[in-house]
């Protein structure tokens, strides 16, 4: 006779999930310079205006960039065949935060049987977001022996894991059925966690 297997602790599900974001934010290096390969090498110099500052120069650059098929598709396989295994990461981090939070009854999986769809355009999205919002990541020409903007990146991700968790409404109701599926012994620990 087989033996059911315990769901996992809260415990085990943070350290999962932990581990996860780790592996995650480990990739802050390769995406910041990717960035920095696609921006020099895809888009032409700004044609810079007497009064147009280099800030606003970068800012019209990552906004054209949004339409930009080609940028992308540099971007895509720039990261791939430096992390091939980005977009099951990001899968596996949108599920680890989905089963530590409980959230199994309400997020929404995609026709693929994923949470994420196009997890690399995703990203990519996400990333250009983040360089309107401090463009000094893409303004330095490289970091400084600290590695201050490969930090401030790896600062961002877990934002990003957030927003890719597919959420239809944020007032989804946890069931009674959802919330007892999980090994609830651990709950007297969960201040530990917070």
């Amino acid at each position: 006779m087989r033996r059911q297997q315990n769901p996992a602790s809260i415990i085990q599900m943070k350290a999962r999930s932990k581990m996860l974001q780790r592996q995650m934010d480990n990739q802050a290096v390769f995406l910041l310079q990717t960035c920095r390969f696609c921006f020099q090498v895809s888009l032409p110099k700004a044609e810079t205006k007497k009064q147009e500052t280099e800030l606003e120069s970068v800012r019209n650059r990552i906004s054209k960039a949004q339409s930009d098929k080609n940028m992308y598709m540099q971007f895509y396989q720039q990261m791939l065949r430096l992390t091939p295994q980005l977009p099951d990461l990001i899968e596996r981090n949108v599920q680890s935060q989905i089963d530590f939070l409980k959230l199994e009854a309400c997020a929404v999986k995609t026709e693929l049987g994923t949470y994420v769809q196009e997890p690399v355009y995703k990203l990519w999205i996400f990333l250009l977001k983040l360089f309107f919002e401090k463009p000094k990541l893409l303004l330095e020409k490289e970091d400084d022996k600290h590695g201050q903007l490969a930090d401030l990146l790896r600062m961002s991700l877990p934002f990003f894991i957030a927003e890719c968790v597919p959420l239809p409404s944020l007032d989804c109701p946890l069931t009674e059925e959802a919330l007892a599926s999980h090994d609830t012994k651990d709950t007297k620990h969960i201040s530990l966690l917070v």
